[in-house]
């Protein structure tokens, strides 16, 4: 976050700013009675019409952690905890009592949740594929169920997975999420320094729509897909 600070449109912080909610949460691991890895970088982040008035879309992004030091070697990764998902819920009721309506969001995390494997193995993907398979907590967070419920998240985009690169829906009922894979967002993956760059594009409507496509550093544009 330290480096992120010096870009000169960067918001964020541990603390609610003009912009954004923030909040950090102890980890429920301790080492020696000390907690670790804690979870830092949660914000709900509003986004306004051209008059700055009008809240349209929402940004979620929750620190979903890193691995379980407590854990034999070759454990479990992380996941996002209780507490981050009822910060979630009251952010989201909160945005819901400020503007009168429920807002549309999307929601950015590291590690990929359960679902989106799930979803893959049930209905494949939209665009991108699964290559060398997930790399997943191996405990069940309670956020996908609670923002489906919610109805709110549109989409959830994840990283971590350097070399899969898949978009997906979830979809229960009447009601779809889309789950976003994006592979090698940076130089030196697994220490490699020739690999092609790769960014997610993500267009918002103020109706609520949305759609995504990935592109490269050699300009090459993969399938634009669209929430249905």
């Amino acid at each position: 976050m330290l480096a992120l600070s010096e870009y000169s449109f960067f918001i964020g912080g541990m603390n609610d700013g003009k912009w954004f909610s923030a909040a950090v949460f102890e980890s429920d691991e301790t080492v020696d009675g000390v907690a670790v890895d804690d979870y830092v970088g949660n914000f709900s982040i509003p986004v306004y019409d051209n008059s700055g008035t009008e809240i349209l879309y929402n940004v979620f992004i929750l620190d979903s952690g890193s691995f379980v030091k407590t854990a034999p070697a070759g454990a479990s990764y992380r996941y996002i905890t209780a507490e981050q998902t009822e910060w979630y819920l009251d952010q989201s009721e909160k945005l819901e009592q400020k503007t009168g309506g429920i807002v549309p969001a999307v929601m950015f995390t590291h590690i990929p949740l359960m679902e989106m494997k799930e979803a893959y193995e049930l209905n494949g993907a939209a665009d991108g594929d699964i290559y060398a398979g997930f790399s997943l907590s191996d405990t069940r967070s309670q956020i996908f169920k609670a923002l489906f419920e919610r109805g709110d998240v549109k989409g959830i985009f994840f990283g971590h997975e350097h070399l899969e690169d898949a978009t997906v829906f979830y979809t229960e009922g009447d009601r779809s999420v889309m789950m976003g894979l994006t592979k090698m967002a940076q130089a030196q993956s697994y220490s490699d320094t020739t690999s092609v760059m790769n960014s997610r594009v993500i267009t918002l409507s103020a109706d609520g729509g949305m759609s995504t496509y990935v592109s490269d550093s050699t300009g090459h544009t993969g399938k634009t897909v669209t929430l249905p």
